[in-house]
């Protein structure tokens, strides 16, 4: 009789990105963590490079005037030349 055929485990994006997490808090490198729970060290890669993508969104941050003048200028220098410039007359 042949041996079980080995069948690949899907995971979810949810057990990813636990397994993820699990990684960061394991102190090991991504090797001996993929080979300690038995997972392709490629397809770790492959989600944490993906997952960190989705992560990346800048914050927003709120701006109010100052309370004691109801006009304002606000200029925000993006980098390559590009100025933002809010202004409330």
């Amino acid at each position: 009789m042949a041996g079980k055929i080995k069948r690949k485990t899907r995971r979810t994006k949810a057990e990813w990105q636990a397994l993820i997490e699990k990684f960061e808090q394991s102190g090991l490198d991504a090797e001996q963590f993929c080979q300690q729970v038995r997972i392709p060290s490629h397809r770790f890669h492959w989600w944490q490079a993906r997952l960190s993508k989705q992560g990346s969104t800048a914050p927003f941050i709120e701006l109010s005037p100052p309370q004691a003048a109801p006009l304002w200028d606000v200029e925000l220098e993006l980098g390559g030349a590009v100025i933002l410039r809010l202004r409330r007359c």
